[in-house]
This record gives structure tokens, sequence and C-alpha cells, in this order.
């Protein structure tokens, strides 16, 4: 057996390496379970790794003997092994990205026509739904179908709002044109609200509200954070005027929307798989020493969300992409009137630089959302952060938990799968909630009016 030198050991570990370098720029996207979007930032780098790539190549062949040792392909064997796990952690598991294509009859429908015939409101609309959670995406949203200034009630917010309220609702309780632009994990920041002025300057009317609706958690998040869709959201910054027009008809119309995009490619990949899964046996799966005991340490993330997913009895439904609503009919936890003071400060530099950004956002009216819980320290913390940084600002309060009076309806989250569970409503609590903003929102334009 001949002896392998180190020169031949190092160009062979860094052609593996390029290897799945120049795989990772190209299915980055894909491994995130997000829509494929290469930037001129990304061709830079993809270009420059394969120049090296090749010359790495052309350097292994050439201090390599035409038969490799044993001990060179284990080398090899070892080192592909071991970047294949560290690939492993760019692996991510979300449920966002068109989960559930198959429309069907809204469980919650019949309990929606009784509470609609109640208020008055037409919910005829809601009657089929599909499955699908997000997509946590700057650039997806109903807003972007919108003309110029068309928007008189604008949302700005993390879930606890993009899951459960109807803007149609508020509509037709208030003869206002309503947009969510509302995402799950959202952050309210002194980068991110530079995104909702744009939106907001283009969209929303000049008399027009801009109303926060934000987790106490997510207001208090560093001044320069963006926490998703970063490319998205540097991209929309550079937006001119004329590109949201643009964008818009590209979004409508395009042949690569309809047909490449990775929507499409996700849904026919999911039908071919589970075709192959059922009819075939074709189905993969992890090795049980993988699963139990490597996984875990290696992409934490992705081994609790496949646990979260295998145990996953929640729906989130859609009959558009303007609102969510969670479903599970073993819901019980209640969100209930509460009228606490804050009893202790809250100091959070964070927060007080993040509301005077939020102050700048484009909108006459600016309006900040204490949202229902099912605790009373959420109320009085979320009190005392409108109270010591926002009311001096000039926001108006728009207080849920004062509105509360019967709340059998006002169902919540409660299955505790996610962190910020109190600050979800379930089932009906959504189409409740709505109509509570609605009612909030006749009594705010009624004052306005004298």
């Amino acid at each position: 057996m001949r002896k392998i030198t180190k020169i031949e050991i190092l160009y062979a570990i860094a052609l593996i390496v390029l290897v799945y370098i120049i795989f990772r720029l190209l299915f980055e996207d894909i491994l995130q379970g997000r829509n494929i979007d290469f930037n001129l930032q990304d061709v830079i780098w993809l270009s420059i790794s394969c120049i090296v790539f090749v010359w790495i190549a052309y350097k292994f062949y050439k201090y390599t003997q035409p038969l490799l040792s044993d001990r060179l392909i284990l080398v090899i064997v070892i080192a592909s092994v071991f970047f294949s796990l560290v690939l492993q952690k760019e692996i991510v598991c979300q449920k966002d990205i068109a989960n559930g294509e198959k429309e069907f009859v809204n469980p919650l429908y019949p309990l929606y026509q009784n509470i609609s015939k109640k208020y008055h409101l037409d919910l005829s609309f809601t009657k089929k739904v599909w499955e699908q959670r997000g997509p946590r995406n700057y650039k997806i949203n109903d807003i972007f179908h919108q003309p110029k200034k068309s928007i008189d009630i604008l949302f700005i917010g993390d879930s606890a709002i993009a899951w459960g309220v109807i803007p149609q609702v508020i509509e037709q309780m208030t003869d206002k044109k309503v947009a969510m632009y509302a995402y799950e994990a959202n952050v309210l920041t002194e980068t991110t609200c530079n995104l909702y002025n744009k939106l907001a300057t283009y969209y929303l009317k000049d008399d027009g509200v801009i109303i926060l609706s934000f987790d106490s958690k997510n207001v208090a998040r560093s001044p320069k954070m963006i926490s998703m869709s970063v490319r998205q959201f540097r991209e929309i910054m550079k937006w001119k005027e004329g590109d949201f027009d643009n964008y818009s008809k590209q979004i409508e119309k395009s042949f690569y929307a309809r047909y490449l995009a990775y929507g499409v490619f996700h849904k026919k990949y999911n039908q071919i798989s589970k075709n192959l899964k059922e009819l075939t046996g074709l189905g993969l799966k992890s090795p049980i020493v993988y699963r139990k005991y490597i996984e875990n340490r290696i992409n934490p993330k992705l081994h609790k969300a496949k646990i979260a997913n295998e145990n996953e009895k929640t729906k989130f439904l859609r009959w558009d992409m303007r609102s969510i609503t969670q479903y599970n009919p073993h819901f019980k936890d209640l969100a209930f009137y509460n009228n606490d003071e804050p009893v202790k400060p809250y100091i959070d530099k964070n927060i007080e630089e993040n509301a005077k950004a939020a102050a700048k956002i484009f909108g006459k009216h600016k309006i900040y959302m204490v949202n229902l819980f099912n605790n009373k320290e959420s109320y009085q913390l979320t009190r005392e952060i409108y109270q010591r940084y926002y009311k001096h600002l000039g926001f108006a309060l728009c207080d849920l938990g004062l509105l509360l009076q019967d709340n059998r309806h006002y169902i919540m989250q409660e299955d505790g799968t996610h962190l910020n569970a109190r600050t979800h409503m379930g089932n009906e609590g959504g189409l409740m909630k709505s109509i509570l903003i609605g009612q909030w929102f006749q009594n705010y334009f009624s004052e306005q009016s004298k």
C-alpha cells in the first residue's frame, strides 16, 4: 500500500468541501423550504466557487495517482459523511409552503354561520378552505395586489394578528378597506419600520390608519434585527414607486410564477412523493440511529419541528391569502376581560428606539393594540409598553382586554407547541376577535367624526 502525502489529503478534502459549497449555493432556498430567489451576490459567489473548484480538481488529479490508495479512499468517504452531516444543519422543516393544496369544507363554517347572523355578516367566503401555514416572506402578501393609496386601515404585526383576524369582517363593519401586513415571528424594529413606512407611504390613504399588533417580545428586539425574509426585505427597500406596480403585474401574469416557481415544483413533488410512498413503498426514512441520537444534536431545530409535525393536531386553515385560522376541536382555553394596570416599570432601550421608529411610519392615525390574552401578566406588560413608549408619541390605544365581555367563543390556542401560544386565537376565537376590533373601530371613527 503506497503512502499518501499531505497534499493529496488536502486537495481531496478541499474538493469535497467545494462540492458541498456549490450544492449549498445552488439549493439553499430549497433546503430552507422557501421560494428560489437568486440574486447577483449568489451568482458571484457561485461563479467564484466553480472557478476554485476547477482549479482544485486540476491540482487533485495532478498530485494523485490514477489508482487511489485505500487510505485516501477512506479519507474521502469519512470527509463526505462529515460534510453531509454538516449540511443537515441547513435543512429546516417548514409547513408554510403549500403544504395542503386540496380544498375542503371549513369545519368551522356552521359555527361561523350562527355567529354571522347575530352580527349581520356575510361569511360565505369562508366555506371552502385549504391547509397552509405562512408564508414568511415579505414579498408574498395581498397588499401588493392593491392600487396605490387604496388602503384605509393597515395592520402591521406578527402571528398575534396574522393568525385569526379576518380583514373582511372589519371591512364589513367599518366600510373601510383593510390590509394585513403580518407574519409569524415578525418583528417591530427600527430597521423593519423602514419597510413598513415604505409600504404605508405607497398603499395607505393620506387620512389612513396604522395599527400595530405585536407580541411584547417582538417589539423588544434589537433595532437592527429583521428576523426573516432578509433578501426580500432588502429588495423591497430598493424599490422605486414604479416597482410596486411592476411587481403586482409580475405576480399576477408571470409564466414563471404559474409554471416554474418553487411553489409549483413543491406541489408536484409532494404529489409524486406521496404516490411513490403509498403505491410502491419507495419512501425514504432516516436510519433509527441517526433519527434518535444524531439529528437532535446536529440540527435540533429540524428535529424539534419533525416531532411537532408528527404530533400536530392543529390545522392552519386558509380561504384566501389574507389571514390564517388555527383549528383544533380540542382547544378549550379562553381569553378573558382584564383591566389591570401595570404594577412595575418595564425599562428597555430597544423598545424605546423601536417605538421612535414606529412613530415615523406614514399614517395620519396611529394605534397600538393590546391583544387578547388568557393571563393578566401579558395584559399588564403590553399596557406598560404602550404607556411608557408609545402614548407620548401620539399613538391611540386599542385595548381589546377592556372590550371583552362574554368570552364563551373567544377560544385560544393552548397546545403548547408555540412559545407565544397565549397570543393566538383558535377556532371561532379569531372571528370573535375580528368582530371586537370592528366594534372598536366603529367607536373610533364615530369619535373622529365629531
